[in-house]
């Protein structure tokens, strides 16, 4: 850096300071008086500015000069608003400073497309790079993971609501013993239930995420029966209301004669030709009669 020394306040001389002479160095050989009128001179020091920082200066020409140079800057910090599954109306967060809250905050919500930057922010403090970083205020039903730096934070809330899905059997015809039933995630099968009578043929799947916890969307929730043997099984009702599964027995077949059973066919034969031989023989008697 060059400082100027200035004499009554004019520029006089220049000093140049650097890391090579510690950043210190000398005007000497300076008048205390002035050598034509006589009065006690007034010293004083500047120094030629240097972009990016502020200069102040202490001390006196008796004592010595220091000049304090204070790097300066601004920045921004960007904050975007990220969420899986349904949205919440909106999300306040706050700016810290080296842990500090500086009582700066925002408001996300759908209007601004969930994004804000904080501003005009001094970059440094006592010449040190202030840490910016960004908490949100909580909130019920979701968990807040922040990511990113400085350049742009990343707030994601994951929405945590989670579901019980009760499931009644019911049966049309004679009980069977028990029944297994599936639930399908997004047509996956995950878990089973068991149901019989000694749960009075209910039960529940507990526990579930309504949303998928990686990429936000709405879980279909279904259910199946493993077949039970000879009846027919039907399922009603949704995973917010609950399923009912509803079994009905299947009809018994009736029996039907075997087509290929030779004895069976001369039976019938012969009794057709018994009952035609009567009917001949009764007009024939009535025929008679007649005259």
């Amino acid at each position: 850096v060059d400082v100027k020394l200035l004499v009554d306040g004019e520029e006089r001389e220049t000093l140049t300071l650097s890391a090579a002479n510690h950043w210190k160095g000398e005007f000497e050989e300076l008048y205390k008086y002035d050598p034509i009128d006589g009065h006690e001179i007034q010293y004083t020091v500047k120094e030629v500015a240097v972009e990016g920082y502020t200069s102040a200066v202490s001390g006196t020409a008796q004592t010595g000069f220091t000049i304090t140079n204070t790097i300066t800057g601004k920045v921004s910090v960007p904050v975007t608003k990220k969420w899986i599954g349904k949205e919440a109306d909106s999300a306040t967060v706050h700016l810290y400073a080296d842990g500090t809250d500086t009582g700066k905050s925002a408001t996300l919500n759908a209007a601004n497309q969930w994004q804000y930057t904080f501003a005009n922010l001094e970059q440094y403090k006592d010449g040190k790079a202030i840490n910016y970083t960004i908490k949100e205020d909580s909130i019920a039903g979701y968990e807040t993971k922040v990511t990113g730096d400085m350049k742009g934070y990343i707030v994601t809330n994951t929405n945590t609501e989670k579901l019980t899905i009760p499931v009644e059997k019911k049966w049309i015809g004679k009980e069977a013993a028990q029944v297994d039933v599936k639930l399908l995630v997004d047509g996956e099968e995950k878990e089973t239930l068991t149901l019989n009578a000694a749960n009075q043929w209910k039960g529940e799947f507990k526990n579930l995420y309504k949303y998928d916890q990686t990429d936000g969307h709405e879980i279909q929730y279904t259910v199946k029966e493993v077949a039970v043997e000879g009846y027919t099984s039907a399922v009603s009702g949704t995973a917010q209301t609950g399923f009912t599964i509803t079994n009905t027995k299947n009809p018994v077949p009736p029996t039907t004669p075997k087509t290929g059973d030779n004895s069976n066919l001369s039976l019938y034969i012969g009794v057709a030709v018994v009952a035609l031989a009567i009917l001949g023989f009764v007009i024939v008697k009535r025929f008679k009669s007649s005259k």
